[in-house]
């Protein structure tokens, strides 16, 4: 049903004999069928207005974590890259936020990290942290939580801004300088986005950004009465 060529987007980048090159797509691919038209239904969530609760337990997992979920927009939007911007001050690498506070100084956690896992309609925002020795998973939780509203109630530093900027432009660039980084984002530009140009007003967009821009969003989707938490445990016999 889905995997057909009127549902598909493919893409060949390098140093490419077009006119070659189409033939061969065509050798390999005319003779496939079409298939049926894909009818997409947009799902549209109700908003969660109270923080949910809820455990897990893992028979495969040796050491317990707890994780926060927020749901957030989709990949196509503005917000979506700033949440991302968000997850680099908090937890990328490090220098970042959670990661000196809880396994450098603290010591209270063997990792810790938040990241924005967008998808097309919405995405998930989540923190996560597994403990070191005894540590309550409470305990971590109030130590992320505790670093999330600072990001809701205090600009991040011109140092801690330039260095995401930094960041985020190294990876899109390396991403970039690779021909399957290229194809990649091209095929992603017309898939979410209608538009295979999307590849080069990236870098734009994300310069737009402002520090106030971060706050904002942190403000608007992080916050204790829109999340799932998870105790994720062991499970024992």
């Amino acid at each position: 049903k889905y995997y057909v060529p009127n549902n598909a987007v493919l893409v060949i980048a390098g140093d490419i004999d077009i006119a070659k090159t189409k033939k061969l797509v065509e050798s390999y691919f005319g003779e496939v069928p079409s298939g049926t038209p894909v009818t997409r239904t947009k799902i549209t969530e109700d908003p969660i207005t109270k923080e949910v609760v809820d455990t897990a337990f893992d028979s495969n997992i040796q050491i317990p974590a707890i994780m926060a979920a927020y749901r957030i927009p989709g990949m196509t939007s503005k917000e979506s890259k700033m949440l991302e911007m968000a997850s680099s001050v908090l937890s990328g690498g490090k220098s970042s936020r959670m990661y000196k506070k809880m396994v450098d100084e603290k010591k209270n956690s063997l990792q810790v990290g938040s990241f924005n896992y967008a998808l097309e309609d919405y995405g998930s925002y989540i923190t996560y942290a597994l403990p070191s020795g005894e540590v309550s998973l409470d305990t971590l939780l109030r130590d992320m939580d505790e670093e999330v509203a600072k990001l809701q109630t205090e600009l991040i530093s011109e140092k801690e801004f330039t260095k995401m900027q930094n960041q985020m432009e190294n990876e899109f660039v390396g991403t970039n300088s690779r021909m399957m980084g290229v194809a990649e984002n091209l095929a992603n530009g017309y898939t979410f986005h209608n538009n295979t140009n999307e590849i080069n007003t990236q870098l734009d967009e994300l310069r737009k950004i402002t520090p106030q821009d971060i706050q904002d969003v942190a403000r608007k989707y992080l916050n204790k009465n829109q999340r799932v938490v998870l105790y994720y445990l062991p499970k024992t016999k």
